[in-house]
Parts: structure tokens; C-alpha cells; sequence
């Protein structure tokens, strides 16, 4: 069983003038807790306990891009492995009831001239300044901008060989799931 609660602990590094956020452990009978993840300059969030509490899933940005899926073993002793490989960041990564699968919410590129349509050109050959057509409803966020370009599906990723399914697809967003 579980008997630790995992969160992220967001704190300040000085010397790089930058926020950064680490996966804490906290016995659920007790007192303390124990950093369960290192690592310089990146933000892991997100964690979640495999059923068994055999393992840790969660997100971070440690190689250098886009938040992306990463497990651990409960021991301590092994280091966070990547998991599957996207485009854009990945959110909401949640255990499958077997164990061998997590389902996340992962960013997928779009082209907002095609009015969502995948293609192979670039992001770039729009143009810094090209106008936006609103095709669909919600279209910008504050914060965020313009969401055309983009769409949020739901993807089924295996623990020990990293294959990604995709299970949704259509010109909407997936913000959440259980």
C-alpha cells in the first residue's frame, strides 16, 4: 500500500535566478519528509503513485524542453527514466488500472490556417505576424494567447517500452480525465 503522499515543493534557486520544483515525500504516520527528486535547473510536478506504490510517475522539464513523463521506483535507489517521447509537454499523467499503462493529456501542433488540420509544414512558414482567424470557441486564454495552433488529446503510454496510442483526436481540448 501507500503510505507516503508525494508532492511537488516549488522553491527559489538563487544562483540562477529562476524557480524550480522538487518531488517531496511525506509518511502519512509520522512527521518529515524526504526529497525524492534531484536535478539542476529543472521543475518536476505532477506526481502520482503506481496502485502497488511500486512506483512513481511524474513530469519534468530535466531534458531540457517540454515537460515530459518520467517514472521511479519507490526505493530511492533507481533514477527517474524517461517515458515515451512528445512533440510539446505532456499534463495530467494518471496510472491505468493494470499498472503497465499511464494515460496523459498531451499537446499536439495543429494549423490554425487549415482550421485544425494536421500538416507537415512548419510553425514558422505563417509568419510572426499573420492574422488569426478564430475558427472555434474557446480561441485565446489569457496567459496563453492564442490556442489555434494547438490541440490537447489523451494518450495511452506503456511503462517499460515508452509506446504512445493515441486515444482522442478531433478539433477539441482535453483538459482533464480520471
Amino acid at each position: 500500500g501507500i503510505d507516503t503522499v508525494a508532492c511537488a515543493v516549488r522553491c527559489i534557486d538563487r544562483d540562477e535566478d529562476a524557480y524550480v520544483s522538487r518531488i517531496w515525500g511525506f509518511a502519512l504516520v509520522g512527521t518529515g519528509g524526504a526529497q525524492l527528486t534531484r536535478g539542476a535547473g529543472s521543475s518536476d510536478s505532477s506526481p502520482r503513485w503506481s496502485d502497488d506504490g511500486t512506483q512513481l510517475a511524474f513530469l519534468s522539464d530535466r531534458g531540457g524542453g517540454p515537460a515530459q513523463l518520467y517514472l521511479m521506483p519507490r526505493d530511492e535507489a533507481g533514477e527517474a527514466r524517461q517515458v515515451g517521447r512528445f512533440e510539446q509537454s505532456v499534463s495530467c499523467p494518471r496510472w491505468h488500472p493494470d499498472g503497465q499503462r499511464l494515460v496523459v493529456a498531451a499537446t499536439l501542433r495543429v494549423d490554425p490556417d487549415l482550421r485544425g488540420r494536421r500538416s507537415d509544414r512548419p510553425a514558422a512558414a505563417r509568419g510572426p505576424h499573420a492574422p488569426e482567424v478564430a475558427w472555434r470557441l474557446p480561441y485565446k486564454e489569457d496567459g496563453t494567447g492564442y490556442m489555434l495552433a494547438r490541440e490537447i488529446h489523451l494518450f495511452s503510454v506503456d511503462t517499460e517500452g515508452g509506446e504512445q496510442r493515441q486515444l482522442t483526436d478531433g478539433p477539441f481540448d482535453v483538459l482533464s480525465h480520471d
